[in-house]
């Protein structure tokens, strides 16, 4: 879990950096940002969404490994939201769907390297 933190946290900051966010104190809100949603998701995938996804495999007879990234790709859309609300209350650099594509470049960004360098 720390290691999929710490991936998230350093590609999302450098890739805002690229995209032209500048200043500590817009890396410190990406950083802060990224932990009020990364780690509840961590835990929430690790302790609920696995367990039930079993579940609703069995009652249904679908696919564990579809209910499971259907449940994963829900949740990365309200944290894409959540993310991008953050950003645009504390940046005030645009409006709102300035800060949506933001957040969905950071965190598309994030789940790409994660997913080929964690296997």
């Amino acid at each position: 879990m720390i290691k999929h933190f710490l991936i998230t946290e350093i590609v999302e900051i450098l890739v805002s950096a690229l995209i032209g966010i500048r200043g500590f104190k817009n890396f410190r809100l990406i950083f802060i940002a990224n932990a009020i949603t990364n780690i509840p998701l961590s835990l929430l995938l690790i302790y609920v969404v696995r367990k039930q996804s079993l579940y609703l495999s069995s009652i249904t007879g679908l696919r564990y490994f579809d209910i499971y990234n259907a449940i994963v790709l829900i949740l990365e859309i309200i944290i894409i939201f959540v993310e991008a609300t953050i950003y645009y209350r504390r940046m005030k650099l645009g409006g709102f769907k300035k800060f949506l594509i933001l957040s969905l470049v950071l965190n598309t960004s994030s789940i790409l390297v994660g997913k080929l360098l964690i296997k």
